[in-house]
């Protein structure tokens, strides 16, 4: 299930895992009020060095 992001009206912002068929306007768990679904921003990064097949050998170019 997917990850959103929501935002109420009292200012609160929540994350929830939803399905496709769920409500894609839950109410806040801070006030109880409706939410709206907000645009998520997220950080793509590596913290070790990426490997061919997992055999240890290094990607052409050096990625």
């Amino acid at each position: 299930m997917p990850l959103f992001e929501f935002r109420c009206s009292c200012g609160h912002i929540f994350e929830k895992l939803c399905r496709s068929s769920d409500n894609m306007n839950p109410e806040c768990p801070k006030c109880g009020a409706a939410s709206e679904k907000i645009i998520s921003s997220f950080s793509v990064g590596r913290s070790a060095p990426a490997t061919g097949c997992g055999m240890g050998e290094a990607l052409p170019g050096g990625g």
